[in-house]
């Protein structure tokens, strides 16, 4: 027996046992249309008369033919009921079982999951690529973002991320070196100024210095903290420098900033400010 939805007009072939004689519900498969199917009233048979023809004789057997044309009809109806049998076969398979295949419980699982969790998914994905592009921006130009606004730096530090450059434009001015005496001992006293010629803040490092031979032997090497431990563009901080028990007779003096050397904090650049 064939049916067909009132909504989709979806065709599925029933077996009529499986339809009652006061009618069943069916779902269709295809849209979720449930709708009542009674069973068909069953055509009455056009019954032709037989009369059996019992000839003992070839020329009573020839009276008896069969007409080739209904026969190649009935067989041709067959073979269509077949082919639609078959057919469909596979659109109602499980739909009188209760139960539906797993590809198609799969299918419609993952279309219900990409609609529901599609626009999430993206809203996501744009919110971390910016995330990600705002720590970038804010990583690469944190020299500039602290220049500009200097309360960033104790955000960049809580981060454990250097936010200042470290000795970057320092240069020595006005250095001069000069022996003395004090207390009966001699000294060289090495006096200058460590000027920002840039336009962001560094962190000054401990002052190197160094008293050398002309043939490149050391003579005296002190390393000195000044009483700043950052700078300003374009601010300058001064240094003074004793090596005892030295003289610059015959002597050059090198001076370089000692980047193995930890800047000390504000602390102890206050405090040695006060020794001095």
């Amino acid at each position: 027996m064939l049916i067909s939805c009132p909504k989709c007009n979806a065709v599925y072939q029933v077996p009529e046992n499986q339809i009652p004689a006061d009618g069943k519900k069916f779902k269709c498969a295809e849209c979720g249309e449930i709708w009542f199917v009674r069973p068909q009233a069953k055509p009455k048979e056009n019954v032709v008369p037989f009369t059996p023809v019992v000839s003992k004789t070839p020329e009573q057997q020839a009276k008896v033919q069969i007409n080739p044309q209904i026969i190649s009809t009935e067989a041709a109806k067959n073979d269509d009921l077949e082919k639609m049998f078959n057919r469909l076969s596979k659109d109602t398979k499980g739909l009188f079982s209760g139960k539906e295949s797993t590809d198609t419980r799969f299918e419609r699982a993952k279309r219900k999951f990409f609609m529901f969790f599609s626009p999430f998914i993206i809203n996501c994905s744009i919110l971390l690529v910016i995330f990600v592009c705002t720590i970038y921006i804010g990583y690469a130009n944190r020299f500039e973002l602290v220049s500009a606004i200097p309360q960033l730096e104790n955000f960049y530090n809580k981060l454990g991320v250097n936010s200042l450059y470290k000795g970057k434009n320092l240069v020595f001015q006005n250095v001069s070196a000069r022996n003395i005496e004090r207390n009966g001992k001699a000294y060289v006293e090495i006096s200058g100024n460590v000027y920002n010629d840039g336009d962001m803040t560094s962190i000054v490092l401990p002052i190197k210095v160094t008293l050398k031979h002309l043939d490149g032997s050391i003579e005296a090497e002190a390393v000195k903290n000044l009483t700043l431990d950052r700078l300003e563009p374009n601010f300058r901080a001064l240094f003074r420098v004793l090596l005892p028990d030295s003289s610059l007779d015959e002597k050059k003096v090198i001076l370089s900033f000692d980047e193995n050397a930890q800047p000390q904090s504000k602390e102890k650049a206050k405090k040695f400010s006060d020794k001095e």
